[in-house]
């Protein structure tokens, strides 16, 4: 069990762009209309919590510094201006900032197309005090339900009357502690040399289907698996050789979603969540 005199209960890196990227699953005016949309129910899952943040703000004009300053109390931020470095660039950023920070036990890294449910996000953080070494991500993502492969072996744990189950991999929004980031540091930079999230993830948990001679005996492996596996030995072959396998938990149902219309996360009506926070 983890345990902690730190200042604050979360270190947060939370890194926002000022463009829409992909198809969101509501219509916005705007980026900045998504990203309060985002920031709000940020506030709201986390309002439990004492939190410290690292504004990452990229090529992003004056508002969206006044964003955070409108949900969280400006001796809790740090705002970084940075010029248009790019998702894998602050990616990096953030990786650097969240192992060095010396603020909380429990780190989070943060983008800027998420819809959060709100008081939830002490769920996460207890779980992850009950589980040392592990990952855990808000959000239940669509390809559990998708592939095949994603849904073998899985275990489930019951915390606080919610359920978590394991998953192979998930997006660049997630949290652990600091030690156990310290310790895959290696992994996670090698998205900024031009490895994929799904891949670093696959290096990590290793699902079988990562292991060449598992490809020998079971063909039925779609071709796009097959080069994330590829990805995963291309960047991370020693963490997958000689490296822990870690645990990386995500809670059924989901208490986060991105905002990617393909890819919401299942089983929660997250036009009414948005109606809630807009009231």
């Amino acid at each position: 069990m983890i345990t902690s005199i730190k200042k604050y209960d979360l270190a947060v890196a939370y890194r926002i762009y000022p463009k829409i990227s992909k198809k969101p699953y509501f219509d916005f005016n705007s980026k900045l209309e998504l990203a309060d949309l985002s920031l709000h129910s940020f506030r709201e899952a986390t309002n439990t919590l004492k939190i410290k943040i690292w504004a990452l703000l990229d090529d992003c004009p004056p508002n969206y510094k006044e964003l955070f300053l409108k949900y969280f109390p400006k001796g809790d931020l740090e705002f970084i201006f940075l010029k248009g470095e790019g998702n894998r660039n602050t990616f990096h950023r953030q990786i650097e900032i969240l192992c060095t920070q010396k603020d909380s036990d429990l780190v989070y890294f943060a983008e800027d197309d998420y819809l959060y449910l709100p008081g939830q996000f002490s769920l996460l953080t207890g779980f992850l005090h009950e589980n040392p070494g592990a990952f855990v991500s808000p959000y239940d993502h669509s390809d559990n339900y998708s592939y095949e492969i994603n849904q073998r072996g899985n275990s489930i744990k019951l915390f606080n009357n919610h359920h978590f189950r394991t998953a192979n991999s998930t997006c660049l929004t997630f949290m652990t502690s600091c030690q156990t980031l310290q310790r895959t540091r290696k992994v996670f930079e090698s998205y900024s040399d031009g490895n994929h999230d799904a891949s670093l993830w696959f290096s990590l948990t290793k699902p079988n289907f990562i292991y060449p001679l598992w490809h020998l005996r079971q063909m039925f492996c779609d071709r796009f698996v097959m080069s994330l596996a590829a990805r995963a030995w291309r960047y991370c072959s020693v963490q997958i050789l000689a490296g822990k396998k870690r645990q990386l938990w995500v809670p059924i149902p989901s208490i986060a979603t991105h905002l990617d219309k393909p890819f919401v996360a299942p089983a929660v009506d997250w036009a009414k969540i948005k109606s809630e926070l807009e009231m």
